[in-house]
């Protein structure tokens, strides 16, 4: 009860930290500093949550790096020192984990969903940091996971039709999203440079979308027994949830 109260606020607060932004009222700021205090505070709650089963290591740096981004977010919005430095620790620790998350799949063709978001993450680091990316590798492994995101959930949907339709739905959900979210980012935000409202909606409409699929991906991780009966699918999904968290996060900070 109390995570899903913290999970449900932390969504709340930080939505209307955007909407303040985009509306020119006072305070989204510190309504956005909130926001990442409460995901600490539910990353220290999962720790303690599972302080009496067997914790993995793995599990434990996950929510570390989680703590390791909020902070940097925070630090960067009041402008204290070391801020940049805990995002790029946080997100090449993140574009690591990712890799892991493929090595741990690598009997499955889905594993090439986490291995390409970490390459995103990594020149991310380097588009964050101005560091020189040579033939804008950043664009060329956006698209690169783009297309494989779509290509490979529909034909992941397709193999479940039969005998998992609830998770095909889904997936038909997360690639119907991912396209329109697609859209947003090729076709309306670059064109509305210029027009501040018009990109502030956009960008708040793709928060949106970033949320919906989050909301979509839990409710496929709670499918009975999936992490037994489908192994690659739920580290998939796992994956994705943390995938399109960072994005969520980064949306956030691109109306500041």
């Amino acid at each position: 009860m109390l995570r899903n109260t913290l999970y449900t606020l932390l969504g709340t607060i930080y939505m209307v930290a955007v909407f303040f932004k985009i509306m020119h009222w006072p305070g989204p700021r510190e309504i956005f500093i909130a926001s990442l205090a409460v995901m600490g505070i539910a990353l220290v709650e999962f720790l303690v949550r599972k302080r009496e089963t067997k914790l993995l290591l793995r599990e434990i740096i996950y929510v570390l790096l989680g703590i390791v981004l909020a902070l940097g977010l925070a630090f960067i919005l009041i402008h204290w020192p070391l801020g940049g430095e805990f995002l790029i620790v946080s997100l090449f620790g993140f574009s690591a984990a990712l890799v892991h998350f493929g090595y741990r799949m690598r009997s499955s063709v889905l594993a090439i969903i986490p291995v390409l978001s970490a390459i995103v993450l990594f020149f991310s680091v380097f588009k964050i940091s101005h560091w020189p990316i040579p033939f804008d590798l950043l664009t060329i492994s956006i698209i690169c996971f783009d297309i494989a995101f779509v290509i490979l959930l529909l034909v992941r949907a397709y193999q479940l039709k039969q005998t998992e339709p609830n998770l095909k739905v889904q997936y038909i959900a997360l690639v119907s999203l991912s396209v329109i979210s697609i859209l947003l980012h090729r076709c309306i935000i670059p064109f509305s440079e210029g027009m501040d409202k018009v990109l502030a909606l956009a960008h708040f409409g793709l928060m949106v979308i970033i949320a919906i699929s989050i909301l979509v991906i839990v409710k496929a991780i709670k499918e009975d027994n999936l992490n037994v009966r489908l192994p690659n699918d739920y580290k998939l999904l796992q994956c994705l949830g943390a995938i399109f968290m960072i994005e969520l996060l980064f949306q956030g900070l691109v109306s500041y």
